[in-house]
């Protein structure tokens, strides 16, 4: 006890010690043969040491030694965050200022801050602390910032330990929260985004050390991790991976993808290993769980840097970044159901399926376009949420439309008169698709049919004249089961006799004197009381109102239709085939159809289009068109609409 008192003499004067007597409290106080009585003042006494302690020889002996790192976590553990800043500060300050000169030290300081969960966890945890400052919060996110900066040198300085320890501090950062803490920060758009952003940067070193290190290369725990994580998920199989066809490619994995993986592996991801189980259990072929699982730690990892270099966006950049592991566990788990929903059986079946992640984030991308709106937790949630909805079938048809929108654009220089060649191909299709169904004449009311005055509304039968020069009306008191027929400008019945209304004259509306015509939906709906007791059919009947007048604006016919074929065949016919103007413009239905019909046609004769199609001798100039427009003519030869 007398060595104590004479360190805590020592220290009394609060003044920065010099390096004997730096050492002569060192030994008083770290001597691990030591036994106390009063703890709390013992670790008072540990704290003033830190902050007193002679640089030199804090950063080339003490930092060295294990009882000091036991002792100084104890102090840590119990300090406020204003003290937690200041002792740590004390400690990292001077090994970063000279990082050649402690260059031997960097080991003891990486491998204390990744052994255990104590100093990133206590850092961690203060920033959950509410009612901080700005300077508290920004003092610690250095700290965490100066640790990650230290394992950056120990790249450097000894490549053998940071192989050891870097992925260990890296589990440490995701076991205890410190990425879901950080993303939570960016919320607040202040200097801590700075803060983080560096730190992103240092971890981007770390990841590219582990990149370029092969598993082999160092004696490291990954590999016996990476190797018992795969046998547990092998499941009811029971097959040591070591036996298995994969294990051949061991030898090529790198450390971030030994750690990713055996990461990835030992989460609770409940939801992947319930459809991982089913398929070992009840799939004619088992997933290929090590090469898919290499694959998209690559394919995760390449996007995420390449995140990290872009300087726009950076706030949502950082947050996937922040985020990698929830990323892959969701491109994982989108991996796994889209074989089991192609039915896939190989390597090559696999390969295509990895194609479509480029596709997911892509669509990714397309589904978030104004993410400044978003708070970065709620962008992540919606980019995992996109990676789950894209399943196998949406999957192909967005790579089919990337494709298709690719060949497009390659060739929009070639075929831009082609286009329009195929445009008023469509239309003239149209044109006559609808004009045989306005000349083979429809039946529409005559008279309001939801008037409750008129119990029996007479009808019309409507057809355009084989000249298509003049609009032919019949009206009849009911609908005729035999369609009547046109001959010479008049509208008869195979049995005239039939009717009483036989002697009604055919009214000819020429075509000319047609200005414009107006529709317009009328419905009647049954507004009977409903009744808990009775199942209510409500009836609704609906039936659109055309009106078509003359340049004076007089109203020459009316007529309502009740079926949509009606309606489709005279609004969108008269405008294709008769040129008459509808203020409504074409149906959403016939606007559909052209767009469709025009990407089908296209589709079909860009296949036909390939690279030895452009020649090398070409040039872009506007002066000369380059494709020969014959040869895109003989690509619709022999096709026929059905």
């Amino acid at each position: 006890m007398l060595s104590l008192e004479r360190a805590r003499a020592i220290l009394g004067d609060d003044k920065l010690l010099d390096e004997d007597k730096t050492r002569d409290c060192f030994q008083c106080i770290f001597d691990s043969t030591l036994s106390f009585s009063e703890p709390e003042s013992y670790l008072i006494l540990v704290g003033s040491f830190v902050l007193q302690c002679d640089p030199s020889f804090l950063c080339n002996t003490a930092i060295k030694n294990v009882q000091f790192w036991h002792l100084s976590k104890e102090v840590l553990e119990k300090a406020t965050s204003e003290e937690l800043i200041i002792y740590l500060n004390t400690l990292l300050r001077p090994i970063l200022e000279c990082p050649e000169k402690y260059k031997d030290s960097y080991t003891s300081l990486c491998q204390a801050a990744s052994s255990d969960d104590l100093i990133l966890g206590t850092l961690v945890m203060n920033l959950c602390m509410e009612d901080l400052s700005f300077d508290t919060v920004a003092g610690i996110l250095n700290c965490i910032s100066a640790f990650f900066a230290c394992h950056t040198y120990l790249v450097t300085f000894s490549p053998a330990d940071a192989a050891h320890i870097i992925p260990n501090f890296i589990l440490r950062s995701l076991e205890t929260g410190l990425w879901d803490v950080l993303t939570a920060m960016l919320s607040v758009n202040d200097g801590r985004i700075e803060i983080i952003n560096k730190l992103v940067g240092y971890r981007r070193k770390m990841l590219t050390f582990l990149k370029l290190v092969a598993i082999h290369d160092y004696q490291t725990p990954l590999k016996d991790r990476l190797l018992t994580a795969l046998d547990k998920a092998s499941g009811e199989q029971k097959v040591k991976f070591e036996e298995t066809a994969e294990f051949r490619n061991m030898n090529n994995v790198n450390l971030l993808q030994a750690l990713n993986i055996s990461t990835f592996l030992n989460s609770k991801n409940l939801t992947f290993l319930k459809t991982l189980t089913e398929q070992q259990l009840f799939g004619t072929r088992p997933f290929p769980l090590f090469y898919a699982c290499l694959h998209v730690c690559d394919t995760t990892d390449d996007m995420i840097e390449k995140l990290e270099k872009k300087n726009t966006d950076v706030v949502h950049n950082i947050t996937f970044s922040l985020n990698k592991d929830k990323l892959m566990y969701a491109l994982m788990d989108r991996l796994l159901k889209s074989w089991v929903e192609s039915q896939a059986e190989s390597e090559e079946d696999l390969n295509s399926l990895l194609m479509l992640m480029p596709i997911t984030f892509e669509r990714i991308n397309k589904s978030i376009p104004d993410s400044s709106k978003l708070s970065p937790r709620e962008y992540l949630r919606l980019a995992l949420n996109v990676i789950q909805e894209v399943n196998y079938k949406l999957a192909r048809q967005l790579q089919l439309d990337a494709l298709t929108e690719t060949t497009y654009e390659k060739w929009s220089k070639h075929v831009g008169y082609f286009d329009d060649m195929l445009a008023n191909q469509v239309r003239d299709y149209l044109h006559h698709q609808r004009l045989l169904q306005l000349q083979k004449g429809t039946w529409g009311y005559a008279e309001n049919p939801l008037d409750p005055k008129i119990k029996s509304p007479k009808v019309y039968f409507m057809v355009l004249s084989a000249n298509q020069a003049k609009l032919l009306v019949r009206e009849y008191s009911g609908i005729s089961e035999r369609t009547p027929f046109t001959e010479e400008n008049e509208i008869l019945t195979p049995s005239e006799s039939e009717h009483s209304d036989e002697k009604s004259k055919t009214r000819v509306v020429p075509i000319s004197s047609i200005c414009f015509f107006t529709s317009e939906r009328i419905s009647f709906n049954d507004k009977t009381p409903t009744d808990s007791h009775l199942v209510n059919v409500i009836q609704k009947n609906v039936y659109t109102k055309v009106e078509f007048f003359n340049e004076s604006d007089k109203s020459l016919l009316v007529v309502f239709f009740h079926t949509k074929e009606a309606i489709y065949c005279w609004l969108d016919g008269l405008q294709l085939v008769c040129g008459m103007k509808h203020r409504g413009g074409l149906s959403n239905g016939t606007t559909d159809q052209i767009e469709t019909l025009i990407d089908v046609r296209k589709t079909v004769q860009m296949i036909n289009l390939t690279e030895n199609a452009i020649s090398p001798e070409h040039s872009d100039s506007d002066d000369e068109e380059y494709y020969d427009i014959n040869k895109l003519k003989e690509i619709t030869s022999n096709f026929y609409y059905e």
